[in-house]
C-alpha cells in the first residue's frame, strides 16, 4: 500500500490538484465548445475523450517527475 506524499512533494501535489481544478473548470466548456464547432456535435465525446487522455499524460509525467530528486546548484 502506498504511503502519504512527504511534506516536500505535498505543496506541488496541492498546487497542481487546484490548478487543474481551477483550469478544468474554466476552460473545459470553451474548448469542448470549440472542438464541437470545428468537428460537429456527433463527436463530443470523442473529443471529451481525447482531452482526458492528453490530461492523463500530463499528470502521468509531472507525477514521476515529482518523484525525482531535485537538482542542486554547483
Amino acid at each position: 500500500m502506498g504511503s502519504a506524499p512527504n511534506n516536500r512533494v505535498l505543496g506541488a501535489y496541492t498546487g497542481l490538484y487546484t490548478v487543474a481544478s481551477a483550469s478544468g473548470m474554466a476552460l473545459g466548456p470553451a474548448l469542448l465548445g470549440a472542438t464541437v464547432d470545428l468537428t460537429g456535435w456527433r463527436y463530443m465525446f470523442l473529443n471529451a475523450a481525447v482531452f482526458g487522455a492528453v490530461t492523463f499524460a500530463v499528470f502521468t509525467l509531472v507525477a514521476r517527475r515529482a518523484g525525482q530528486p531535485l537538482a542542486t546548484a554547483s
